[in-house]
């Protein structure tokens, strides 16, 4: 069973995300805040963190690039309220997927479905001494 982190500061938010996740068969933890979703992936890391992008404190882009930094295996969807993200900048800069509310749950489901096809190809990957980022060469479709 697939395992995502839903990291966001509204409660209700986590709640039926959480309610979507667990009823498609996805194992969920939750967080209110990027400080206390780190500590989560320390002990637990998951296959997938869907983050909402503005929240107080440090933000879902600050998350996006410790995750990137120190789990560089674990997939990413930015959630947001607006376009206040671009996706094209965000995927570029890691993220697997892109949703912005209101949410659809067949568009959170597919974005979690293909955050966890991402995750499986990159834990597939051997990680070399040297040579290409498997995760790198997966973001940008083997281009730099």
């Amino acid at each position: 069973m697939s395992s995502v982190l839903v990291v966001d500061d509204e409660a209700p938010i986590r709640e039926f995300l959480k309610r979507w996740l667990k009823a498609s068969k996805y194992d969920t933890m939750e967080a209110s805040s990027a400080d206390a979703a780190l500590t989560i992936i320390s002990q637990q890391e998951p296959d997938v963190v869907l983050c909402d992008v503005n929240m107080p404190g440090h933000d879902g882009l600050w998350l996006m690039e410790q995750i990137r930094m120190r789990f560089p295996r674990v997939a990413i969807v930015l959630a947001t309220a607006n376009d206040e993200v671009p996706p094209a900048i965000s995927m570029r800069r890691g993220v697997v997927e892109y949703l912005v509310k209101p949410f659809e749950r067949r568009a959170v489901l597919g974005a979690v479905s293909e955050a966890v096809k991402w995750r499986e190809s990159v834990a597939a990957a051997p990680i070399a001494a040297t040579g290409p980022d498997p995760v790198d060469d997966w973001l940008t479709g083997g281009r730099k």
